[in-house]
């Protein structure tokens, strides 16, 4: 994908969503946005013409345990189409997609409205259920 082309879908996204136009720098490779209570990213890697979408599932203050992490990874490959992606760096999950091909608008704004959508079911539910896993194996039926 090259970068006018992830530019367009990211113009496309943000009219959308009614975000306006002035906050997209083109000159940048990175965008955050806040939408309600989702952080969301949208990365363009241009060494690879790739263009990545990210939401925040969670910080976490201190390195998960090996376990968690573990926990975390068997229920991500449960995930079909998006990945969720752990960052150890600055110990953050999130889940995304990455495109290396255009798309059409309407597909894009509406896996975006997904990654978002799973984000959230991550955040609210997901990351509760690896917890009690992990932590309290004996409450799990």
């Amino acid at each position: 994908m090259k970068k006018q082309e992830a530019i367009n879908l990211l113009k496309a996204f943000f009219n959308a969503k009614e975000i306006p136009i002035d906050e997209l720098n083109e000159d940048n490779n990175y965008f955050q946005i806040q939408l309600e209570t989702e952080i969301v990213a949208f990365n363009y890697r241009l060494n690879e013409d790739a263009f990545t979408v990210s939401s925040l599932i969670y910080q976490f203050h201190d390195q998960p345990k090996p376990q968690v992490l573990n926990a975390i990874e068997l229920e991500a490959e449960k995930e079909m189409y998006y990945q969720i992606q752990y960052e150890p760096e600055n110990k953050t999950l999130y889940v995304t997609k990455t495109y290396t091909t255009n798309v059409s608008e309407e597909l894009f704004i509406k896996e975006v409205d997904e990654i978002i959508s799973t984000s959230k079911k991550w955040s609210s539910e997901t990351l509760d259920h690896i917890a009690s896993k992990v932590f309290h194996p004996e409450e799990i039926n």
